[in-house]
């Protein structure tokens, strides 16, 4: 016999359609009810109660993305930014507002308005040049020289050679090893060799501890692989959104990637590790960084990347 809960758990499924119908029903209640008691509409509300940040960012987001106008709804991402804020203030009679009594306060509210949908629209951007990326095959000749050059200094440049499994690649070539994130995972690993070398050879050499043994590279496409589900799902909005103001690009992301090996690399030797269960491991320093990100104040401490690792 199924209690009510248990029963509710075990079918839930079937459910969806009925809470994807009455949620937004709801939301549009009481968004109508708030601004009726108040007001104020819902943007003004979020502007004057957030400073710049994700608190703020995420929730004009949220709101927007279950707007029952169309034109809100979809030209979040598509229209020109000053035709969108325009709409937005005429639709939300922003003008005619207590906020706008005064222009510098209306004038403020169009600059913080303006800042949050360039947060969203640039996060979305990010998306899709990162899985351009990722579904793009990396340059093999580019790619591997500079690795190489900056990775095996005492040895004239191979594609083909025992040395790679030296700095943690399966076998003599790294081709196959970064196939399955294509030029995403050999530009991260490209850019964090190269720009942060002196970095990147105390990891490495912190990775060829016997006690504390892992394949350098392998980690690294593995952590590209990690850094794309944060970035997917949403999670690094937190970051970005309370550390920009501006477009994140790509070498935000890149340095992003540059403190999840730091900080794998601490995790990996605050104890003696077996490395067949590497991806237990994984799976745990991914849910410590999830952790990390879920506070709404959140923003990754990439002053870290300055320093060294502890040997």
């Amino acid at each position: 016999m199924y209690l009510p809960f248990e029963t509710f758990s075990r079918y839930w499924f079937m459910y969806l359609p009925f809470f994807s119908t009455v949620v937004p029903i709801i939301y549009k209640f009481y968004k109508w009810f708030v601004v009726l008691l108040y007001g104020h509409s819902e943007l003004e509300r979020i502007i004057m109660k957030n400073n710049f940040g994700f608190v703020r960012t995420i929730r004009i987001e949220r709101s927007f993305r279950l707007s029952d106008n169309v034109m809100v709804r979809d030209g979040l991402y598509t229209l020109p930014l000053p035709k969108y804020v325009a709409l937005v203030f005429r639709i939300e009679n922003v003008a005619n507002s207590m906020y706008c009594f005064f222009l510098t306060e209306c004038f403020r509210l169009s600059v913080d308005f303006k800042q949050s949908i360039i947060q969203i629209r640039g996060y979305r951007s990010l998306i899709v040049k990162a899985d351009a990326l990722k579904n793009l095959p990396f340059n093999t000749n580019e790619e591997t020289h500079v690795i190489w050059n900056s990775m095996i200094v005492d040895e004239p440049f191979s594609l083909k050679s025992r040395r790679w499994s030296d700095i943690g690649f399966q076998g003599s070539s790294p081709v196959t090893d970064f196939r399955g994130m294509g030029a995403l995972g050999a530009e991260n690993f490209r850019y964090f060799v190269k720009y942060y070398n002196k970095l990147a050879l105390s990891i490495l050499s912190s990775s060829l501890r016997p006690q504390h043994w892992y394949p350098f590279a392998i980690v690294g496409i593995n952590l590209t692989s990690l850094l794309w589900r944060l970035l997917q799902d949403g999670t690094l909005k937190t970051h970005f959104y309370n550390s920009l103001k501006g477009t994140p690009k790509l070498v935000h992301l890149h340095l992003v990637y540059i403190y999840l090996f730091v900080k794998f690399n601490e995790f990996w030797n605050q104890q003696p590790r077996d490395v067949m269960q590497f991806n237990v491991y994984l799976d745990k320093f991914e849910e410590a960084i999830r952790k990390q990100m879920g506070d709404e104040n959140s923003m990754l401490p990439l002053h870290v990347l300055k320093c060294g690792v502890t040997q």
